[in-house]
């Protein structure tokens, strides 16, 4: 006999009904779905994760889904004829997230294979979410030792699904739940067990910038070149202000709206000029500080599909 409780997730997955995280980002998981079907239906993808789709559940894969299917930007006659057709063309153009998503994966890992081959061997991911380098760790790679930091409601549900895909545990992974909000990062990263202020470390803070305030932002560039003092990559994301501060472009405006609803606002954007001010100031110089737009370009040179990300996007690449 069927259990009447699988049967109702069965439906909900069906209808795309919001899925229940236990408050987890909803963020990282909408993240996840988009490295996930990316990897899944394209032939180059800019950013290959064939690991994000396990660690999602189907009732969160039915509801992003669905989401992008109900978009304004997608729904219509020709979204019902060919809805994986509609969802890749907004992965690839119709949505102000999911290129910046991809090819900040893409950027980030690009920058780890460069500091791996100056000697690093730690990884730091602040604000981790549903990231699955540790668990797709590819051949140069193999030596580091993966840290994960992000909210407790976000870690738990990440970590039970790592030990259903790994029962035997992910070696040289370490998962540390911690608030940020309510914690000193200087005081979580002296408590993480095996982390070695005195190694040369990879730091990716993806994602995380835009929702905090400046002196946040400040404070955690300081515990970090605190900490770490024998070599310090740090490769952050960020949106441009002047984009994100304009209130006629719809689609940045429908980005905005849609994370406020999940209850994560936006509330910080810069300038590549006053980037490089807060680095100076906090001990970083700026190695290198390119638009979305240009990581796109380079990506396609080298053989990947064209993606059309919003020129809201950023990434920097910061040496403490």
């Amino acid at each position: 006999m069927n259990d009447p409780q699988d049967s109702r997730k069965a439906a909900s997955a069906a209808r795309g009904d919001r899925p229940r995280t236990g408050g987890a980002s909803s963020t990282a998981l909408g993240n996840a779905f988009m490295r996930a079907f990316h990897t899944a239906h394209e032939p180059a993808p800019v950013h290959v994760d064939p690991v994000a789709a396990q660690l999602l559940s189907e009732q969160e894969w039915a509801f992003f889904r669905g989401s992008v299917l109900g978009s304004s930007a997608v729904r219509g006659p020709q979204a019902d004829r060919n809805p994986e057709g509609a969802i890749r063309w907004w992965m690839r153009a119709g949505s102000v997230a999911a290129p910046h998503v991809l090819l900040r994966g893409r950027h980030t890992e690009d920058a780890l294979r460069r500091a791996c081959g100056r000697g690093a061997r730690q990884y730091l991911l602040l604000g981790a979410g549903f990231d699955s380098f540790a668990l797709r760790r590819p051949e140069w790679a193999e030596g580091l030792t993966v840290y994960e930091i992000d909210q407790p409601a976000t870690q738990e549900l990440k970590r039970a699904r790592v030990a259903r895909l790994r029962p035997d545990g992910v070696t040289g992974l370490r998962m540390v739940p911690a608030n940020l909000a309510e914690q000193r990062l200087d005081e979580v990263l002296r408590k993480v067990p095996g982390l070695d202020g005195t190694r040369r470390t990879f730091v990716a803070w993806s994602g995380v910038t835009y929702y905090l305030q400046e002196q946040a932002i400040s404070a955690t560039l300081e515990a970090l070149g605190g900490f770490f003092t024998a070599g310090l990559t740090v490769v952050l994301d960020y949106w441009e202000a002047r984009h994100l501060a304009e209130p006629r472009d719809a689609a940045v405006a429908s980005m905005a709206a849609s994370v406020r609803r999940n209850g994560e606002p936006f509330v910080w954007g810069s300038s590549p000029r006053e980037l490089a001010t807060l680095a100076s100031s906090t001990g970083y110089q700026v190695l290198a500080d390119v638009s979305a737009v240009e990581v796109a370009k380079d990506c396609q040179a080298r053989g990947a599909v064209a993606l059309s990300p919003h020129p809201i996007g950023r990434f920097a690449e910061l040496e403490g």
